[in-house]
């Protein structure tokens, strides 16, 4: 945290841009422990993002320090806030909704062409 607000742009840089300081702040660091390494991870920023999105920082803004403690005690919080909820329940039902769809909407093996 201390890194990020080193930076000029705060919260906008880019994940490798360096501090004098404090160096490249990595959106994630993945570690391994077959090989003993860490893999820096740089990621892009979306809608949902429960971390940097509109909807979280403006709530955020808004609610400062109340909307931290209500996120730690509600673990659904920024799921929802950031419409991550929502687009899950979306992908759950169109996982359902190809699970209805009948072999024969598709046509027999018999119809099949290997390439």
């Amino acid at each position: 945290m201390t890194n990020g607000f080193s930076r000029r742009r705060k919260h906008h840089a880019d994940a490798n841009e360096q501090t004098d300081s404090f160096g490249v702040l990595p959106h994630q660091i993945r570690g391994h422990l077959s090989t003993f390494k860490n893999t820096i991870i740089q990621g892009e920023a979306y809608e949902q993002c429960t971390a940097c999105s509109h909807a979280i920082i403006n709530a955020y803004r808004t609610d400062g320090v109340d909307f931290i403690i209500n996120a730690c005690n509600d673990t659904s919080l920024l799921e929802a806030k950031s419409g991550l909820q929502a687009m899950k329940e979306s992908m759950e039902k169109m996982m359902n909704d190809f699970d209805d769809i009948s072999d024969d909407e598709f046509g027999d093996d018999d119809d099949a062409i290997l390439l």
